[in-house]
């Protein structure tokens, strides 16, 4: 048997490297090289983009494009899923799984799905990864593919290869009816894998993920849903990871894509010390999702400096004490201003997100927290509120019937509460100027 794993292109006014490492795809291929199945990860990804026209469903956004400090275009980034087809024809699939990312590229992995279909009519086609995981059907019901998954890798490879109409959490058809199998409640043991990025004349970059799931239980968050559980990888297995970093000509810098990858601050701990060991001290890394900035105090933020870190990532989410109540988030800007001074003395930057549009936001209550941010030594992000199928006000998912999948994604820039697109789009295009008056902070990464 040989297996296809297919990422498709992307469309979007921006993709960033730390995206780009495809944990998911990486995984399964571990678990097919355990399973003795012959499989190749075939990516349409490329980092640069080609431009294409405007979608019809980010119509709303015609008039702000290429505004000063605002998006200049929309591209591709990647080949077309015509060609992505043709290469997995070459290929000689007997089965191909495409990945997608997130709902809000679904319709990116439909296509790949119809033009693999057309050109290998009798070839299982599956869909996987995040955006099938919170609504597998609509994947069904608007693409050719033949099964959808949901849940995690390791489940669902426990009989392959088998059957998969009796592979845990996997959605089929029978005729016109729509069927399933329960995706297991129980989490499940797992493997980090290190997946390079780039390489730059004298560092190496990779990205991996090392727990799964979270504790916390922000409403606006899928993470907690899709994964049971908070799980952090095993020493032996983080080691086992690391040890090809030996011996490396070049620096090597990590991304932890991990959401609160310091909640268990003496395990991250000794995480580090364990690339530090594999790598001869010569590293640094970052985390791409954040960290809780309530967990911090003196000795862990000498200890994030002394092993390299490059930046941190932090989420205000709001300055309105109600919202962050509402949103499940116990700490306020008290503690967060308490926690960027820190940081800024240990010269460690910071990037600080906020989330605009959140249910019972206003423009100005946004506004209040952007010019909180402003006074304090950090570059500022905005996150425009997008819904995801299954989160909190969403657990119907017909509701995502009637929408562009597109839409859903925070470049989208939707009016889903109390702020309209127009004042989204200036709270954005505000603190980019801010960002770049803050000439002393322009190496930090933030798109």
């Amino acid at each position: 048997m040989k297996a296809a794993l297919v990422v498709p292109p992307v469309r979007d006014f921006y993709f960033t490297p730390q995206r780009a490492a495809f944990l998911g795809v990486r995984t399964l291929a571990m678990l097919l090289k355990e399973r003795g199945v012959s499989h190749a990860v075939i990516n349409g990804v490329r980092q640069r983009g080609r431009r294409e026209p405007l979608p019809g469903s980010l119509a709303h956004l015609s008039p702000h494009v290429g505004k000063k400090n605002f998006f200049g275009n929309f591209y591709r980034f990647g080949v077309t899923e015509d060609n992505l087809a043709a290469q997995v024809r070459e290929y000689g699939a007997d089965i191909i799984f495409i990945t997608s990312i997130a709902f809000c590229y679904a319709e990116e992995a439909m296509r790949t799905a119809d033009a693999c279909k057309a050109l290998m009519p009798g070839i299982p086609v599956v869909v996987g990864g995040p955006g099938p995981s919170v609504y597998p059907g609509y994947y069904l019901r608007n693409c050719a593919a033949d099964f959808a998954v949901t849940g995690e890798a390791e489940h669902f490879m426990e009989g392959f290869p088998g059957d998969l109409r009796s592979a845990p959490g996997v959605w089929y058809r029978e005729g016109d009816i729509l069927k399933h199998t329960e995706a297991p409640e129980t989490p499940c043991s797992f493997r980090p894998v290190l997946v390079p990025l780039h390489e730059s004349a004298d560092t190496a970059y990779y990205s991996t993920m090392i727990t799964r799931g979270c504790p916390k239980r922000c409403s606006f968050c899928p993470v907690w849903r899709q994964f049971p559980g908070f799980r952090k990888a095993a020493a032996d297995d983080i080691g086992e990871m690391c040890s090809p970093l030996m011996g490396s000509a070049k620096k090597v810098h990590i991304n932890f894509e991990d959401d609160n990858v310091t909640l268990d601050f003496p395990w991250f701990h000794n995480v580090l010390e364990t690339v530090r060991r594999c790598t001869g001290g010569n590293f640094s890394f970052s985390m791409e999702n954040g960290s809780s900035f309530a967990v911090l105090d003196e000795e862990k933020v000498r200890v994030l400096k002394e092993y390299n870190v490059r930046q941190m990532n932090l989420s205000l989410i709001s300055a309105n004490p109600d919202i962050l109540a509402e949103n499940r988030r116990e700490k306020g800007t008290g503690a967060f201003e308490e926690a960027v001074r820190l940081l800024d003395r240990h010269g460690i930057p910071v990037v600080a997100y906020l989330i605009a549009g959140l249910k019972g936001e206003t423009r100005a209550s946004v506004m209040e927290g952007v010019r909180f941010l402003e006074r304090l030594p950090v570059l500022i992000g905005i996150s425009a509120y997008y819904p995801v199928p299954g989160i909190e006000g969403y657990e119907d998912r017909s509701f995502f019937d009637a929408i562009p999948p597109r839409q859903c994604a925070g470049s989208a820039f939707m009016p889903w509460h109390d702020i309209d697109t127009p004042d989204l789009v200036d709270i954005f295009i505000t603190s980019r100027r801010i960002n770049l008056g803050k000439q002393n902070m322009s190496s930090l990464n933030i798109s």
